[in-house]
């Protein structure tokens, strides 16, 4: 049987409703504040994402339950992909590393707000200390390897 994303994510929704928020709101406001924070630039904006949605994440959640949720996420992009016949090309490696880093600023600021963690995040990707396709080395040594 296969189930369509907007099921799955029915699924999910109805399973992990937590103190009445959706799951997907830290998502949402994590994919919002990325792209309004780096317009045009998804090689920024898609790990500030991951590291955003993982720090909120993070806090709430715990590291375990955050991290095998993003490898669920991937893996059901993955599927999806597949089951429109379309090549199953995934950034599995890149946004696996940048969602630990998520985690890791998450769990090392537990009260943080929101606008705090974009900072941290943010900050971050200024410096190029976030994972490029190889999920193993970081953008401001790749910068560093083309000179």
């Amino acid at each position: 049987m296969i189930i369509s994303e907007s099921k799955l994510r029915q699924l999910i929704q109805r399973a992990m409703i937590h103190e009445n928020l959706n799951i997907f709101d830290g998502y949402k406001k994590a994919e919002a504040v990325a792209n309004a924070t780096w317009p045009n630039d998804s090689k920024k904006a898609d790990p500030h994402r991951h590291m955003l949605a993982s720090a909120i994440y993070g806090q709430k959640y715990g590291k375990l339950a955050t991290l095998g949720a993003g490898y669920g996420v991937e893996a059901a992009g993955v599927l999806k992909k597949l089951s429109q016949g379309k090549l199953a090309t995934s950034g599995w490696a890149q946004d696996m590393a940048n969602n630990r880093i998520g985690v890791n600023i998450g769990l090392s600021n537990p009260n943080a707000s929101i606008k705090l963690l974009n900072r941290l995040v943010k900050d971050r990707i200024k410096a190029g200390n976030f994972y490029v396709e190889d999920g193993m080395t970081l953008h401001k040594d790749k910068k560093e390897q083309k000179k």
